[in-house]
């Protein structure tokens, strides 16, 4: 079994606050003894971290990994270079090839991940239409493979976008009705949606729902005409509605965020959105986490929502939100570079920084990911 010491890493703790500098001994897979300084053992691989910071494994709570036939996934196993250690699936597949979804983009993978199911027969596979025909939908065919795949599948997804739904208010309905026959929360992707108000949308929506695409600068719009967080998202937040970043190739806005940063609406947590059609947008998860900075966030703060917030939002109970002796191993190496930096949001829009997260590599289970040399001595390369 492959053995690990991390050495001088800068743990950070976002529960408590309580950083500190520290090596990392990894046995059979798990933390063995976290300690200022731990002495090399035979046979374990060293990880020089000096400058570097280590917390839990990251979570990407909206990817889409489903690598079938007319799909638009991208191999989950490529998200380990990003420093993610867990990703949800946002449901791109429906009842009619859930199953399909599992044997080619779930089985045999390194990365851990959960899935939505999507109210759609076929999901977001191109070519099946999704939701332009209603009568399409089978709830008891969505039930039937909840009821088979239990752990799998954690929530129910459906989009509103007029481009692929017909009947925003009914699919709605329907999707609740899902969401309380089976108790699996809902996810809607509601941007460009010109048939109902955020107000109608998360009328429907109850704790542990998730409104995807928080910060677009679309329809139906998270801010009102002079730029205030509207009151039906303040009053969803209040009695439980969570609320996702989910980048996209078109659902990220900075000068949203901003606002909305700066009047305390902060993502539940900070995802990515990434599928074939948005990653050179996108690129990865730390990219978008630099971005987010870059709109007023501090790395505490963001670390904590690719961790403990979109753990609690997913409700990961076994996924831990801080390094502790005795888990499993399910750590992320990163550094943080200050500079001068320009982004670009998903509507073109330029924006500055002057701090850029990089990862270096994962540490999950009993294996290392990442452009480490052999034997691991230094990360400073990072995995690009």
């Amino acid at each position: 079994m492959a053995d690990y010491l991390i050495r001088h890493a800068l743990i950070l703790d976002v529960e408590s606050e309580n950083d500190r500098k520290a090596d990392i001994l990894i046995q059979d897979g798990k933390i063995a003894k976290i300690a200022p300084e731990i002495p090399e053992k035979a046979g374990a691989t060293v990880i020089e971290a000096e400058g570097k910071y280590a917390s839990a494994g990251w979570i990407d709570a909206h990817v889409h990994a489903y690598v079938g036939e007319g799909s638009i996934g991208i191999d989950p196993d490529r998200y380990l270079k990003d420093g993610v250690t867990f990703v949800l699936e946002a449901g791109t597949a429906g009842p009619g090839n859930f199953e399909d979804y599992l044997k080619t983009s779930v089985y045999g993978k390194k990365i851990a991940l959960k899935s939505y199911l999507n109210l759609a027969p076929m999901g977001a596979v191109k070519g099946y239409g999704e939701l332009t025909d209603l009568s399409k939908v089978d709830l008891d065919a969505c039930e039937e493979m909840i009821r088979r795949y239990p752990e799998e599948i954690i929530g129910v997804k459906l989009r509103i976008d007029p481009r692929v739904c017909s009947d925003a208010p009914k699919a709605m309905e329907l999707i609740s009705r899902l969401s309380r026959r089976t108790g699996r929360p809902l996810t809607v992707h509601a941007s460009r949606c010109s048939q109902m108000t955020l107000e109608e949308i998360l009328s429907f929506m109850k704790e542990g729902d998730v409104f995807a695409h928080t910060y677009a600068n679309k329809l139906p719009g998270l801010l009102d005409e002079s730029g205030n967080v509207k009151e039906a998202a303040r009053k969803a937040r209040k009695r439980g509605v969570r609320f996702d970043l989910s980048h996209g190739k078109s659902n990220f806005s900075s000068s949203v965020a901003k606002a909305a940063f700066e009047q305390g609406f902060l993502p539940d947590a900070i995802s990515t959105d990434l599928h074939s059609g948005s990653l050179a947008v996108v690129e990865s998860l730390p990219m978008t986490m630099s971005k987010t900075m870059a709109c007023g966030l501090d790395l505490r703060t963001v670390i904590r929502k690719v961790t403990a917030d979109a753990a609690e939002m997913l409700r990961l109970t076994d996924k831990a939100a801080v390094l502790k002796e005795g888990d499993r191993a399910d750590i992320t190496l990163f550094s943080l570079e200050e500079g001068a930096y320009t982004f670009t949001d998903a509507d073109g829009v330029i924006f500055s920084g002057t701090r850029m997260i990089r990862p270096c590599g994962v540490i999950l289970g009993q294996n290392a990911y990442g452009s480490f040399p052999e034997p691991i001595r230094d990360c400073t390369a990072g995995i690009y």
